[in-house]
């Protein structure tokens, strides 16, 4: 697939994100910009930090899978979902497992993994952080 092809997609927290995109994005004209489809439902994803703390049962992950899904069946080739707590293993696990299930072709950002492979490379005198 070439970079022609590519569609950023992001669940949840866009605003920030693709604010950020932008800024990285050396365009002149809009067709340089890169291609991004946001999907933003907070009213069908549960508290992460209430599921975390045990004060809910209702598991997140399955929520984000149907966005997931849904981003890719408008075309995103990678997506991002920028939110640590939706990166604990008792999420992202599940919304991991049912896309790799489904036999999507989606490449799915793994936020604290980049960030320690950009520190690791950038940084490589740091040993702690936080």
């Amino acid at each position: 697939m070439s970079s022609d092809d590519a569609k950023i997609g992001i669940v949840g927290g866009a605003l920030d994100l693709a604010q950020k995109i932008l800024q990285q994005t050396r365009a002149k004209i809009d067709q340089d910009y890169l291609p991004t489809i946001s999907i933003s439902t907070p009213d069908d994803i549960a508290d992460r930090t209430r599921f975390l703390l045990g004060q809910t049962t209702k598991n997140p992950a399955h929520a984000i899978f149907s966005n997931l899904t849904e981003l890719a069946e408008l075309g995103a080739t990678v997506a991002g979902f920028p939110c640590n707590t939706a990166h604990a293993p008792a999420i992202r696990d599940v919304f991991m497992e049912k896309l790799k299930q489904s036999g999507s072709r989606l490449k799915l950002l793994d936020m604290i993994a980049e960030t320690v492979d950009f520190l690791r490379e950038t940084c490589p005198e740091v040993k702690i952080v936080g």
